[in-house]
């Protein structure tokens, strides 16, 4: 099965305070965008196996699709694995939402593809466990985000317009 995972873009940001866990309370605008990774996922007989095309990210516990698929697996019982290959165009550490956004695809597809029947509420809980951005991809639609992110509010479909998205040379982790 083959899934994609689009960008996103802050519209507006607001950070409002630093809490004791290390995130910041915030209030943000937030709208997915034309830019996506695709990512391919093939059921095999054990065990979590990922492929990274086009990058040198890691393939193991460190890369929150791998996270993403045993959380969801630990949480069902699910007893199989899944052979993920990612082909990379989200830019890294550009604040575009890419890694959260493979999770969240991660999330939505193998509950799809293992019939492990989560409801959207549920994956947007299993989401917020491996980071403040992933709800938003779940939810699927223009939010107005506050919290860490983590709380979000539909907002009326924004109009489409075209817009230059400036990446620099050096890395920008949020």
């Amino acid at each position: 099965m083959r899934s994609k995972a689009p960008a996103k873009i802050n519209l507006l940001l607001r950070v409002l305070r630093k809490r004791p866990d290390g995130y910041h309370d915030l209030a943000s605008v937030m709208q997915q965008i034309s830019i996506y990774d695709e990512l391919e996922y093939t059921l095999q007989q054990e065990g979590i196996t990922l492929h990274c095309t086009g990058t040198d990210l890691p393939t193991n516990e460190q890369n929150l699709i791998y996270r993403a698929a045993q959380t969801i697996f630990n949480h069902t019982g699910y007893r199989k694995g899944v052979e993920i290959v990612l082909d990379k165009y989200i830019p890294s550490a550009a604040g575009l939402g890419g890694g959260s956004s493979d999770a969240a695809t991660t999330l939505m597809t193998l509950n799809d593809l293992c019939s492990l029947g989560l409801s959207k509420t549920e994956l947007i809980k299993l989401g917020a466990k491996l980071g403040a951005d992933v709800p938003f991809f779940i939810f699927g639609t223009s939010a107005f985000a506050t919290g860490i992110g983590d709380k979000l509010q539909t907002l009326p479909d924004l109009p489409q317009i075209n817009m230059v998205l400036i990446n620099p040379t050096f890395p920008l982790s949020t």
